[in-house]
């Protein structure tokens, strides 16, 4: 990942924009990670400086769940004593319900990526996003069954693993937790 692009709008603080996407995959969260090392990158070298300090500023641009769970992975950053910069969220939607339900998410092959960048208090409080709560608590991780559509016929079975299955807006409404979104 090279090196965002940087946007000095006064002598003491430079914007970094790093790009975010809009999904929430495994990739995305390597992209959060890869986008975590850049800000190690970015206070490593202070590019704007007053009286010798360092400022930078990150602008996320949507509370999406890929804006809140970087935005969250600074705050943690943060709490650990890490230089870290400040940050401003903008989201265009009023509310989290604005979209409404929405779907699902099965986390599995990021989960531990997932996990490693939120808030210890945030993981505790996961439980409260899970589709089916009690399936969790039986340790019921479910397979994931393909059927050919034609015959009705199962071709392929995925088997079980640690993974969770979360409420889009719960998720979301999660992770807004403790920060100040801008609409």
């Amino acid at each position: 990942m090279t090196c965002p692009t940087s946007y000095s709008l006064d002598f003491a603080c430079t914007y970094w924009f790093i790009p975010l996407t809009y999904t929430f995959n495994a990739p995305r969260v390597s992209l959060i990670i890869d986008s975590l090392q850049t800000v190690e990158n970015i206070m490593s070298t202070s590019l704007a400086t007053t009286n010798g300090t360092s400022h930078q500023h990150i602008l996320i641009i949507g509370a999406g769940i890929t804006g809140l769970i970087f935005a969250q992975s600074l705050r943690k950053r943060a709490s650990n004593s890490l230089s870290t910069p400040t940050f401003s969220i903008f989201e265009r939607d009023p509310s989290p319900e604005f979209r409404g339900a929405g779907w699902g998410l099965t986390i599995h092959w990021a989960l531990s990526d997932f996990t490693s960048l939120l808030p210890e208090y945030l993981i505790d409080k996961l439980p409260e996003t899970f589709v089916d709560a009690e399936a969790v608590q039986r340790g019921e991780t479910g397979n994931f069954l393909l059927f050919d559509l034609q015959t009705g016929e199962e071709r392929y079975r995925v088997p079980p693993s640690k993974r969770i299955r979360v409420s889009r807006e719960k998720l979301r409404r999660l992770l807004m937790d403790g920060l100040d979104i801008q609409v």
